[in-house]
């Protein structure tokens, strides 16, 4: 149940009445002021009109408070409007975070566009292709991605020149949309087995379930302050970001994970929460020579982590919380919840409020508990699906919900065990790798006739990409690596290389993955 007191007690109180009406069965009204059926509230608004002088956003030595970002948040719509954008444009965003990359997301929200913010570390020929493929004709970047401009796209925006040029904007001139529930506010990538980037499509009323249904499960106290080092591209930062805007906590962004300036704000800073993946703890740990001053919840997804690093983390006075989620369902599906932390150690927890998780057989039927099988997730976070990809919709939702891919089982608690993360997925440090999109890059490399990429477990990044390669001559990893440049980003890139004269094969004629995993663990690289 959602706590709450002093002045953001009324955004906390709303949001949990209209978490606890739903259902699947009717919209309360005061999801908008709007009487219409479906219409959603401005939540970054109503924040503001409760909570107007506090402290809503710090990022690199700034500060904002709600009511100054609901007020940049309407000199965006001024800016976008008067850069031609209309209410329904895909608008591509390429950022570093920062307090103007939050207010041209909550802009594009506010005006009725769809933002499409994409991963810094792409290519351009990855950018180009999602530009292009998906028909994202308008950019706004921060000055360090200009590099858009000119032959390579058209309509591109500097994005803190558009903030600045109106910053007399008066708020009452600026029009906007209103939103129904079912509206897509945000596409995000992802890819799937096939290595090809997919738009997953979220809405309004997606984000506001997952901050809603995840702040009941993991409870919201008044000084609650949250720090977010994870990307505003992944779904994760996201959705951290917008739980804490609509529930009026503070929350502090880093552009990256800086393992110094982490423990700096939880130890100066009051910083109760972060969201981490296991190799962010574990150098959080390694660095730390005394426990917080308080105790810290970590929010710990991305990869499975080994039970010796939650423990570890316990007995530093960090309370760990293992959660399971996917872009797809709006990040989080199922979280521990705070009363169970180091009871079930490796567990997943259960799901949230209003979302199921099911473990299934190949006939559909679910499975007893403690047996393996497909996970599935059905909920008001599951996306409203893959932009111009009916195959991909019609395998991924299904009568029972979202098919993830992924295997486990649910014990009988009811509590969630991840035993696989979805086929042939790499997850190195909390990214996600498809070994079909790297082994496309590597056969457009003059020389290479074949390629098979595999996970390869690694100390520091949990995982890490592997390449088994047969080629017309003889290649070097650094000059494999300084060829995907341009193709790949390089946490992509393949960071062992074996050159073989043949790849294992199955019955079936496709690659032996299993296989080719076994020959990095057989002998050196050559």
């Amino acid at each position: 149940m959602i706590r709450s007191s002093g002045n953001i007690r009324g955004v906390r109180d709303e949001v949990k009445r209209v978490v606890w009406s739903l259902g699947g069965r009717r919209w309360p009204p005061l999801l908008s002021g709007e009487s219409g059926e479906g219409l959603m509230r401005d939540w970054l608004r109503r924040s503001a009109e409760l909570s107007t002088g506090a402290v809503g956003l710090r990022c690199a030595g700034r500060m904002m408070t709600f009511g100054e970002l609901d007020q940049g948040v309407d000199r965006v719509c001024a800016g976008l409007a008067g850069v031609g954008v209309r209410q329904g444009d895909w608008v591509g965003v390429l950022g570093h975070t920062s307090i103007d990359l939050v207010l041209i997301l909550f802009g594009l929200w506010r005006f009725g566009a769809v933002s499409v913010p994409v991963n810094i570390r792409w290519s351009e020929a990855e950018v180009v292709r999602v530009a292009r493929g998906y028909g994202v004709a308008r950019w706004l970047v921060d000055h360090s991605n200009r590099w858009l401009e000119g032959e390579r796209l058209d309509l591109v925006h500097d994005y803190t020149k558009l903030i600045n040029q109106n910053a007399t904007t008066d708020p009452r001139k600026v029009a906007t949309a209103a939103h129904h529930r079912d509206d897509v506010c945000c596409a995000l990538f992802t890819s799937g087995t096939s290595g090809t980037p997919k738009a997953v499509q979220i809405t309004h009323a997606n984000l506001l379930h997952n901050a809603a249904l995840t702040s009941i499960r993991l409870g919201i106290r008044p000084n609650d302050h949250w720090l977010c080092c994870l990307p505003l591209f992944h779904v994760g930062g996201l959705a951290m970001l917008y739980r804490a805007i609509i529930t009026g906590t503070t929350i502090s962004l880093h552009e990256r994970f800086d393992v110094e300036a982490v423990n700096d704000a939880i130890n100066h800073n009051g910083v109760t929460h972060v969201s981490l993946v296991p190799t962010m703890l574990s150098r959080l740990l390694d660095t730390r020579t005394t426990p917080p001053p308080h105790p810290v919840t970590v929010l710990l997804g991305g990869a499975a982590a080994p039970a010796a690093l939650i423990t570890r983390a316990r007995q530093a006075n960090f309370d760990v919380l293992s959660t399971y989620g996917l872009t797809e369902s709006t990040s989080q599906a199922a979280t521990q919840a705070p009363a169970a932390a180091g009871v079930k150690i490796g567990s997943a927890g259960r799901s949230v409020p209003f979302v199921t998780v099911t473990v299934r057989g190949a006939d559909g039927m679910e499975r007893p508990a403690g047996e393996i099988g497909d996970i599935y997730v059905k909920g008001p976070t599951i996306m409203k699906g893959y932009a111009n990809d009916p195959a991909a919709n019609g395998a991924a939702i299904t009568p029972y919900g979202l098919r993830t891919g992924d295997l486990g089982y649910l014990d009988a608690d009811g509590d969630l065990w991840i035993v696989n993360r979805r086929t042939d997925l790499i997850v190195s440090g909390g990214e996600n790798i498809y070994p079909a999109e790297v082994e496309a890059a590597l056969m457009q490399i003059t020389g290479i006739t074949a390629a098979c990429v595999v996970a390869v477990d690694d100390p520091e990044w949990g995982q890490i990409p592997a390449a088994a390669v047969i080629s017309e001559r003889p290649v070097a990893l650094a000059e494999l690596r300084a060829a995907l440049n341009p193709l790949l980003a390089r946490y992509k890139h393949p960071k062992r290389l074996l050159r073989v004269n043949t790849l294992p094969l199955l019955a079936n004629g496709k690659v032996d993955r299993r296989a080719v995993a076994s020959m990095f663990k057989n002998g050196p690289d050559h």
